[in-house]
């Protein structure tokens, strides 16, 4: 299949964690992938009163809400077992077209909280925390 041309639609992502299942988080997904790098402070008195900095260590968080739908086998009781497992989870960011990018890592799901409003949808809002290195493959060209 041809990668999905130009522009990707953020509604085709999917969070899926234990990639054989189907997504674990589709219903209206909103995904935030944060790759942070650390520096480290090499300053000297040879840098004439300037700061200067070296690479440290890399992290990435990804954080997101869905929608609650309690009728969904994949919603609210995976995030809670999850949650409640304490355990490394192996995850994927991508959409259902493999010549599209995804992002594969292992992760610890370390902040879970439900949102409520009056008249309104109940939201899941999450973050994970990925241990080691994150792998992105990127789109086919």
């Amino acid at each position: 299949m041809a990668r999905t041309p130009d522009i990707i639609n953020a509604s085709k992502f999917g969070l899926f964690i234990d990639p054989t299942t189907p997504a674990l988080l589709t219903d209206r997904l909103e995904l935030n992938v944060n790759f942070k790098q650390d520096l480290r402070d090499i300053t000297t008195a040879d840098s004439l009163g300037f700061e200067e900095s070296a690479e440290g260590l890399r992290s990435t968080e990804i954080s997101g809400s869905v929608d609650v739908d309690m009728a969904s086998a994949n919603n609210l009781d995976d995030l809670m077992a999850a949650f409640l497992a304490k355990t490394l989870l192996l995850g994927e960011v991508k959409t259902a077209n493999a010549d599209d990018p995804e992002w594969a890592f292992s992760c610890y799901l370390f902040q879970l909280s439900i949102t409520t409003g009056v008249e309104d949808t109940v939201k899941a809002n999450f973050t994970l925390k990925v241990d080691g290195a994150i792998t992105y493959t990127p789109p086919a060209v």
